[in-house]
């Protein structure tokens, strides 16, 4: 059985600041999911924790089948916002 040290576990809070997002977003794709996937969570001592693999694979998923974005299919607001989003993953390590 493989350790999981505290590099390989997220806080929920700690996942949502990495993504720039709310931590009620994350808590809502683990228990209602988006796009047909499921955030996977853990229990842990009276705490969820999301494990960096399980968020990486489920970013994964979500990108694999969602549609690829085209500037004429998104405005250009909505795009540097996109790009901007996709920057903060790259230097996360998640894309």
């Amino acid at each position: 059985m493989r350790k999981i040290t505290e590099h390989d576990r997220l806080t929920v809070a700690e996942a949502a600041r990495l993504l720039d997002l709310h931590p009620s977003t994350l808590w809502r794709w683990a228990s209602r999911g988006i796009g047909g996937q499921r955030l996977p969570m853990l229990r842990l001592g009276g705490r969820r924790i999301i494990l960096r693999r399980d968020l990486d694979n489920f970013l994964a998923r979500l990108n694999a089948d969602g549609p690829e974005h085209t500037t004429q299919d998104v405005s250009a607001d909505r795009q540097r916002q996109i790009q901007a989003a996709e920057a903060r993953l790259k230097a996360a390590g998640i894309l």
